[in-house]
Order: C-alpha cells, then sequence, then structure tokens
C-alpha cells in the first residue's frame, strides 16, 4: 500500500473510532449509562471519569504527539468494557469492543511505521 493509502486509512479509523468513542463517553456523561455501572458494582464518579478519559483520548488521538498514548489509553478502557460485557452477557458488544481494539492496533501500527519510516530519513549516511 503506498504512503497515501496508509495515511488514508489510518485517518479513516481514526474518525471511526472517535466518533464512537465520542459518543460513549456523551453517554456516560450524559448519565444514560447510570443503571449499568450501578449494576455492575461501580460508582458513578468511575462513569464520569472514563467518561472525561474518553474525550481527553479521542482528543489525543488527533495529534500525532498523545496518538500512540491515546490509543493505549482507549485500548484499556475496551478492555474493561470487555469484563463488563462478560458479566452481563453482552456478547454483541463485546464484539464491538475487540473490533475497536484491532482497529486502535492498526493506528498504533501505521503510526509506529511512520515514526520508524521518519527516523531513517533524518539519520545521517555512514559513507
Amino acid at each position: 500500500m503506498s504512503y497515501k493509502g496508509k495515511l488514508f486509512f489510518k485517518w479513516a479509523l481514526i474518525i471511526l473510532v472517535g466518533i464512537q468513542f465520542i459518543a460513549m463517553a456523551h453517554a456516560k456523561l450524559a448519565g444514560e449509562m447510570c443503571d449499568l455501572f450501578l449494576s455492575n458494582g461501580m460508582s458513578l464518579e468511575f462513569m464520569f471519569f472514563v467518561g472525561f478519559m474518553e474525550v481527553l483520548a479521542t482528543v489525543g488521538l488527533l495529534t500525532s504527539k498523545w496518538r500512540i498514548k491515546s490509543a493505549v489509553v482507549l485500548s484499556s478502557i475496551m478492555i474493561g468494557a470487555i469484563y463488563v460485557n462478560l458479566q452481563s452477557h453482552g456478547v454483541m458488544e463485546i464484539l464491538v469492543d475487540i473490533a475497536n481494539i484491532g482497529f486502535l492496533a492498526i493506528v498504533l501500527w501505521l503510526e509506529k511505521e511512520k515514526q520508524m519510516f521518519a527516523e531513517d530519513m533524518v539519520q545521517p549516511s555512514k559513507y
């Protein structure tokens, strides 16, 4: 795949994942997920914290400086979501969570590949 193709693919995944995480953060911050969090033994403060972290990490995905850290934070949130969905028997939600982790892994891979390419271009020749 060409560089432009990889760049387009990476941004398409960032936008797709970003829209989904912003929607989920909105549901948490608006209090629409209170029953789910309380029924799984988690506090409402934790729900708001997770929603806030989703917003911060999604914004971080848009900047190359914070992209890797943001993808790791969002993947960690998805691992927690898988655990919660295993308790509440949400099989379809688990598949969506796994897909999100996969999309974030692809974004990480493409970002690391871009960084390695940039490092190769900056290093002076030995000859």
